[in-house]
């Protein structure tokens, strides 16, 4: 007897992550490859333009429809004194990039157009959100919670502030992945913990996302359904992506690499092509 399951389609939720200049930021732009897939990157640090432009040279990308490709940076407030940049008690960084996703304005990159395309949470999934990246974010909300703190009174408890900004981290990357209908990418900078955390903390392997605190590694991960380590390989000299580098924390889901090759040659789990566009990816 053959059964028939019915499915609503899948939304991607992915979190590349590795080290600086291991080609994290150049693979969005093969994301512009997908048919009919609207491209809109919320650009945290400031070399995110400079890798854009640098993919679209290296993946041969010469033409863009209008609509394809928009780019919204976001900045926070100039340091005016030097007590403002000593304390860090400076938010605006924060609120610019929660002021982002409810009103998203950025520029098209075909028409050099500034655009308004609304709230993030209104778009459908022929879009895809991609946040470069979560390291900077993780600092804004770091300095949204000493505002937090100080707010209530317990700034003078370098914990208390600690763990408001964590919480405004938590909250600010589960909103989007909880309320989002558009595919979302987050990338993000690697970290590596010694014995004694990964010891201590018994889901944590030794090489995974920085997010300031091991015990939340775990179940942060545990909100994307693809979670890729960007590395370089070392016969080809190629930026690839790995589902299984030992000591990483991974999650592997729709990649087929069975008979299928990239580019000519064979591909496996620890060698995956950094091209969300490969026919291996049942993600779009």
């Amino acid at each position: 007897m053959t059964f028939q399951f019915h499915f609503p389609k899948e939304r991607l939720a992915a979190l590349i992550y590795g080290q600086p200049g291991i080609g994290k930021s150049v693979s969005l732009v093969t994301l512009l490859k997908v048919k009919n897939l609207k491209v809109r990157i919320l650009a945290m640090e400031d070399n995110a333009l400079p890798a854009i432009r640098d993919g679209l040279r290296i993946h041969g990308i010469t033409e863009l429809e209008e609509g394809q490709l928009t780019i919204a940076e976001v900045k926070g407030g100039s340091i005016t004194t030097s007590d403002k940049f000593i304390s860090q008690t400076d938010d605006s960084s924060y609120q610019a990039a929660v002021t982002k996703l409810m009103n998203y304005v950025g520029f098209d990159v075909a028409t050099g157009k500034e655009v308004k395309l609304g709230n993030v949470m209104s778009w459908d999934n022929n879009c895809v959100l991609c946040l470069d990246g979560l390291t900077m974010l993780q600092y804004a909300c770091y300095n949204r919670g000493k505002v937090k703190a100080d707010a209530n009174g317990t700034g003078k408890d370098p914990r208390a502030a600690f763990y408001a900004g964590q919480d405004s981290l938590i909250g600010y990357c589960y909103q989007l992945l909880q309320n989002s209908k558009a595919h979302i990418v987050i990338l993000a900078h690697e970290t590596q913990s010694d014995e004694v955390a990964v010891s201590k903390h018994k889901a944590l392997l030794k090489i995974h996302p920085q997010l300031g605190t091991r015990s939340i590694v775990s179940s942060f991960l545990g909100r994307f359904n693809v979670v890729l380590y960007a590395k370089q390989n070392k016969q080809t000299r190629k930026y690839v992506w790995s589902g299984e580098e030992p000591d990483t924390m991974t999650v592997v889901r729709n990649i087929t690499t069975k008979d299928i090759t990239y580019e000519g040659k064979a591909v496996n789990l620890n060698n995956l092509p950094a091209d969300f566009s490969w026919e291996g990816y049942s993600w779009f």
